[in-house]
């Protein structure tokens, strides 16, 4: 979601210097809730990972779902994960004083809590 060419200068996302401006949470759909207790999903399995990129103007990039991979099995927790990948692309971030594209961020979601 997002692709972006990295230029040529980048930086690990840890290194690059951006602070959080706008981090909204993800919307679920409602069907995601009812497939958690139908299928008496533990809160330590509601959590997933994607990764992005920072671009120079503060907007993400090349979001990408990371795991776990079973999630992709069912409708329900793939509607969750675009809804999460939406918000990820929504944020913005502001620069430091070394900011640079920063590549490999990576951000944990909750079913449970967004």
């Amino acid at each position: 979601m997002n692709p972006a060419e990295p230029p040529v200068q980048t930086s690990p996302c840890y290194q690059a210097g951006w602070t959080p401006l706008d981090r909204r949470s993800p919307r679920y759909p409602s069907e995601l809730f009812a497939f958690l207790r139908l299928a008496q999903v533990d809160q330590d399995e509601r959590r997933f990972i994607l990764s992005y990129d920072i671009s120079e103007q503060g907007t993400t990039a090349n979001i990408r779902y990371v795991e776990p991979e079973r999630y992709l099995e069912h409708a329900a927790t793939r509607s969750a994960i675009r809804a999460a990948a939406d918000a990820v692309a929504d944020w913005r971030f502001t620069p430091g004083a070394t900011s640079t594209y920063a590549t490999g961020c990576i951000t944990q979601f909750n079913f449970a809590t967004g």
